[in-house]
């Protein structure tokens, strides 16, 4: 990956942070009264609106940074453990969901499970994912998309989770999880470098005809 494609990456992931977080925090405010009544004049709106940019601005920029380092603990986890890496990434987002459900919500069934949903969530909205992630590479690439959609993803929204706020935690997880979605979408066809041009010598020479 070149220091272009870098900048185009970086770019278009925070561009889609803002667009998502724009989406989610003005659908919150339509449905919720009390937001409606805040924003009412036209200074609140515009102040909700930049807010909500900001927002998904650093949501862009946290999700563009725990990419990367997700791909650096592929590397070293593939380097290290090799086929045993697969089972280990199971493992880890399924103790993730366990932790959303259980550690991050309050000590009740109630909302235990209502904690349960997000990982629900993420899970329905990873397969169509997934499948065209598997569709443009290969079969290997189900699992770790499997942990940077789910496990990744969970635990970049700890802190809305910790709040226990069905607000804050769709504002936080929902452009995390459209960032994570598209990096790992673009992820292949931007490290895949590109065929260079044949030049005059390797170019196939015409067979000259010889008339007898």
């Amino acid at each position: 990956m070149n220091l272009r494609r870098w900048f185009f990456l970086f770019g278009t992931t925070i561009l889609l942070g803002m667009l998502v977080a724009c989406v989610v925090g003005l659908t919150i405010t339509a449905i919720d009264p009390l937001e409606s009544a805040r924003v009412s004049w036209l200074h609140g709106i515009s102040y909700n609106v930049l807010g909500t940019v900001l927002v998904g601005a650093t949501l862009g920029a946290f999700s563009h940074m725990v990419f990367f380092a997700y791909l650096i603990v592929q590397m070293i986890g593939q380097a290290m453990l090799r086929k045993n890496w697969q089972y280990v990434q199971v493992a880890m987002t399924v103790l993730a969901c366990m932790y959303t459900i259980t550690f991050a919500s309050p000590q009740s069934i109630v909302e235990g499970l209502r904690a349960a949903v997000l990982p629900l969530l993420l899970i329905v909205c990873s397969v169509p994912i997934i499948y065209w992630k598997v569709r443009m590479t290969h079969a290997r690439a189900i699992i770790p998309s499997l942990f940077l959609l789910i496990a990744v993803t969970l635990l970049e929204a700890v802190p809305a989770l910790r709040q226990h706020n069905v607000y804050a935690i769709a504002m936080m997880a929902a452009p995390l999880f459209v960032c994570n979605a598209w990096q790992l979408l673009l992820l292949h066809r931007l490290v895949t470098p590109k065929p260079n041009p044949p030049t005059q010598s390797e170019k196939p020479r015409r067979q000259r005809r010889f008339r007898t």
